[in-house]
């Protein structure tokens, strides 16, 4: 669950109106579930839109809607849900025949990104890394690369895997990329420091981790990774005899 730290009475009086103007759309309810979702004190009003767009839905989301349907299994903590949604929507966006049950990413690897969205593949490798599943969260991120080589997040992702595979040399590799083709892309400051911390390498992780706060800014800095990087930038400065700079 993520908290962006804006709050929650703001998020609710700017969506009322959508849900006003399109009481029976599955997106209105899907897209307020999901901004709810990002602050802990709505979890059950976030829970009851979810609902109400399945409900709306009649069980079977259109290919358009799948990615977010998904997208809402997954932060939902709704894993097997939101595997079999995001696959179910790239199979019907597939060739008749050509997408077999037994080997959905076998045949997807055989065909880089000529079809499917790539955010069916982004919240497949989310959801693969959150079930331990890392090979296969792998396939994910490298078709979406494949699909939008310039997204910074591909990057970021792959380096959320190599951490979690315990190879923290790559892992800062992506995080590196990914913060080439944005530099003001926060959290992958914050998780390259966390890969530097991991191969002692202190200094430079610091230094990510001041860029981090910085970026974060004023108004987010409640975000409990915001709190989490103060700490740490206290005891790394302490470490390493750099106390007297706070």
């Amino acid at each position: 669950m993520l908290d962006l730290g804006y709050p929650l009475e703001q998020i609710a009086t700017t969506l009322e109106p959508l849900l006003q103007a399109h009481p029976d759309d599955p997106w209105s309810h899907l897209t307020v579930g999901l901004c709810l979702s990002a602050h802990r004190e709505a979890t059950e009003r976030a829970e009851a839109e979810f609902a109400r767009a399945r409900e709306l839905a009649g069980g079977r989301w259109q290919p358009s809607l799948a990615w977010v349907a998904g997208k809402m299994e997954y932060y939902a903590g709704r894993y097997a849900e939101a595997e079999e949604i995001l696959l179910e929507a790239l199979e019907q966006q597939r060739p008749a025949g050509r997408f077999s049950p037994d080997s959905r990413l076998a045949e997807m690897s055989d065909s880089p990104g000529e079809t499917g969205d790539p955010r069916l593949f982004a919240f497949l490798a989310l959801t693969y890394r959150a079930t331990g599943r890392l090979d296969e969260a792998r396939q994910q991120i490298e078709l979406y690369r494949r699909v939008l080589p310039a997204s910074p997040w591909v990057d970021y992702e792959a380096g959320r895997v190599m951490i979690e595979s315990a190879e923290p040399e790559a892992a800062i590799e992506e995080f590196t990329r990914s913060i080439q083709k944005d530099p003001a892309y926060q959290y992958a400051y914050y998780m390259r420091a966390r890969a530097l911390r991991s191969v002692g390498r202190d200094r430079e992780a610091l230094t990510d981790l001041e860029q981090f706060v910085q970026l974060m800014g004023p108004l987010r800095a409640n975000v409990p990774s915001v709190q989490e990087a103060r700490r740490t930038i206290e005891e790394i400065r302490s470490s390493l005899g750099l106390a007297w700079l706070n």
